[in-house]
């Protein structure tokens, strides 16, 4: 007769039905033989063994008799799977589901308190929980930058608080380090974003010859996209060119998009295209956001590249999905993009009427670097047409509002260049075009001099 027995869920330290599977695994013993010993229903033997019910200590003193133990056996199991369990985290992909339950649970509390319930609430100590708000933080980026960073932090807080060190700990842990830096970079902090990604190395390297649950790809991707910021640009594409290797396919359009932004910035626009039109192909059609991205990026670098029917090509497709997929700020960049393949088409009144708007856009949001880039092309297109007299507007301008902002000193000696020439009537085409690109480059390179600069 089957003694009657308790429901209960153990936790990993003290779960008794693993400690009964290896002891009587170890004797090579059947759940059907163990339960003709012993009395016990196997289907009870099963039970135990899932988790899904305790027994009595009298069931569990007959049971570890019945093959042939003494009872201080269950202890020195139990110490032995402490102490493995320690060393190593069992983790399966299966791990994964629960993850979404967690944060939807944590999401329901203020920030601080969720910094203290993955650090002291042994439920929320989950590496899939770590990876899983690591991943939210790239997914809120484009939207919401200052969350990302938090997310990013909270992961980092529920890697470290996941008990053990072990290899793949360490790469749980490389992982939301990663994605803070990533999340750092597109805030603007180049510095701790370099910070971050160095001390996930560190953990990265020390995970290695681990099982590889997590995405090494997606990390590469990532560092590299702050190496181009950095504009340490041949770097940058050899780690691109390695995370394309890793990567099984789903991060294939980011990474190109990506890569060919480093190209850009190398000058090699043809580069930069071919990607472009590579990561379309391969792109999710269902991604709208991601298929906005590469349609307006393919049109603003066939028109730097002089390209300018191939990109009015695809300027109606670029425009719908900006108004069904973009932001306020993405709407903007389309017609500034616009603009430019327009007036590279000959429409110049048409372009100066959008450059205009743009730039009202910008000055109600501040973006003094970007006022002066749209600028520079407005001031182009009056120099295209000799229109002396608007190009020495804009120059006088542009210089004491910048001076008021604190903008980058070598970015305003570029521009007293430009007024200089202006006064002058010596502001060109190439004159215009040459400090504007001084002015985006030197916002990602402060150590560019424009007394030295020279194409």
């Amino acid at each position: 007769m089957e003694e009657e027995v308790a429901e209960g869920e153990q936790s990993p330290e003290e779960d008794i039905g693993c400690v009964i599977a290896i002891l009587r695994t170890a004797r090579h013993l059947s759940q059907t033989e163990l339960g003709k010993t012993t009395g016990v229903g196997q289907s009870s033997i099963s039970e135990y063994e899932r988790g899904k019910k305790e027994p009595q200590y009298s069931t569990l003193e007959r049971l570890v008799s019945a093959m042939g133990y003494h009872l201080s056996a269950v202890e020195e199991t139990k110490q032995f799977l402490a102490v493995l369990k320690r060393k190593h985290t069992f983790a399966t992909p299966g791990d994964r589901p629960e993850a979404a339950n967690l944060w939807k649970r944590l999401s329901l509390y203020g920030q601080d308190v969720q910094f203290t319930l993955v650090r002291e609430a042994k439920e929320f100590q989950n590496w899939a929980l770590a990876e899983f708000l690591a991943l939210e933080s790239g997914k809120l980026l484009a939207a919401d930058v200052a969350r990302a960073v938090h997310l990013a932090r909270l992961s980092i807080a529920a890697a470290e608080a996941v008990p053990g060190d072990n290899p793949f700990l360490r790469q749980v842990r490389a992982f939301a380090w990663a994605h803070l830096g990533n999340a750092l970079r597109v805030s603007g902090d180049l510095r701790k974003a370099e910070e971050a990604f160095d001390t996930g190395d560190g953990f990265w390297k020390m995970g290695r010859g681990d099982a590889m649950l997590l995405d090494e790809a997606r990390v590469l991707g990532m560092k590299a996209a702050l190496l181009r910021e950095q504009r340490r640009l041949p770097e940058a594409i050899k780690l691109f060119d390695r995370a394309l290797e890793l990567d099984q396919g789903c991060l294939r359009p980011t990474i190109l998009i990506s890569k060919a932004a480093a190209l850009e910035e190398m000058s090699d626009l043809a580069g930069a295209v071919a990607l472009l039109r590579e990561a379309d192909a391969v792109s999710n059609p269902e991604d709208q956001r991601m298929l906005f991205v590469i349609r307006h990026n393919l049109v603003l670098f066939l028109a730097n590249s002089g390209r300018y029917a191939e990109a009015d090509a695809l300027l109606p497709e670029a425009g719908v999905l900006a108004s069904r997929f973009g932001d306020a700020l993405d709407l903007i960049r389309h017609k500034w993009t616009k603009a430019r393949v327009i007036g590279g088409l000959g429409q110049t009144e048409r372009a100066i009427e959008l450059l205009s708007q743009v730039r009202a856009e910008l000055a109600k949001r501040n973006m003094h670097y970007d006022i002066a880039l749209l600028s520079l092309d407005l001031a182009s297109l009056y120099a295209k047409e000799n229109r002396v007299d608007e190009v020495k507007t804009i120059a006088r301008h542009l210089v004491p509002i910048f001076q008021a902002n604190d903008v980058h000193r070598e970015a305003l000696a570029a521009l007293a260049f430009f007024r200089q020439a202006a006064e002058k009537e010596r502001a060109s085409v190439e004159v215009v075009e040459r400090v504007q690109r001084f002015i985006t480059k030197v916002r990602r390179s402060p150590d560019l001099k424009w007394e030295h600069y020279s194409e």
